[in-house]
């Protein structure tokens, strides 16, 4: 870590300790989405995935920069980004883009396509 690390305690929330903490490192925030997903598609864990967006976003942009590059509302991303958040593709689309990130499809191969 570049700088020291403080206590938890001393944020306003954990999202805020991890946002600085993701700050710290250099490539932090576009490791941090990298793993979300990672975890996501292991576990399938969406709510897990939301917030580490969130962070992710918090540490690398802030909500209201994420807001302006999204064309959403601030307040709309801070719920959309919980576990309370039911976000529509097109949302997550640009959420992902704002943070430099795009969607892609990559095939699976089965059985049948290997014989």
């Amino acid at each position: 870590m570049n700088k020291k690390l403080r206590k938890v305690s001393n944020y306003k929330n954990y999202d805020e300790w991890v946002a600085d903490v993701l700050r710290q490192e250099k490539n932090g925030a576009d490791e941090y989405v990298k793993i979300a997903f990672e975890e996501y598609f292991k576990d399938g864990n969406e709510k897990t995935l939301l917030i580490m967006l969130g962070q992710a976003a918090k540490a690398k942009m802030g909500f209201k920069n994420l807001a302006e590059k999204t064309g959403l509302n601030r307040e709309s991303l801070y719920k959309t980004l919980s576990p309370r958040g039911n976000p529509k593709l097109h949302t997550i689309k640009l959420v992902l883009g704002a943070l430099g990130y795009e969607l892609k499809l990559h095939k699976l191969h089965s059985n049948r396509d290997q014989a």
